[in-house]
């Protein structure tokens, strides 16, 4: 008997439109406060090192989308530094 892998859930891929509503709705619902620390970051800031980000809480590799249950908001210390780059504070 041979067995085949499960092929891979089909992800829902975003628009850019849709991708900036869902960062706006996730800002929104955790009051602008990044989901790891608590501090408070700007929707839109001048630059990426005060702005709210986006992030998948299973990694697209993982076979995570970018749906909202997917989905949490951080700053850019937990986001790059911490999840990105392993860096503990």
């Amino acid at each position: 008997m041979v067995f085949s892998p499960d092929p891979k859930p089909k992800r829902i891929k975003l628009t850019k439109k849709q991708e900036s509503e869902l960062r706006k709705q996730v800002w929104t619902e955790q009051h602008g406060l990044c989901a790891d620390c608590g501090h408070w970051v700007r929707l839109d800031g001048d630059t990426i090192f005060n702005t709210f980000h986006l992030c998948h809480i299973k990694s697209k590799g993982s076979g995570g989308g970018d749906d909202r249950p997917n989905r949490i908001g951080k700053c850019y210390r937990c986001h790059i530094l911490k999840e990105h780059w392993g860096e503990n504070g």
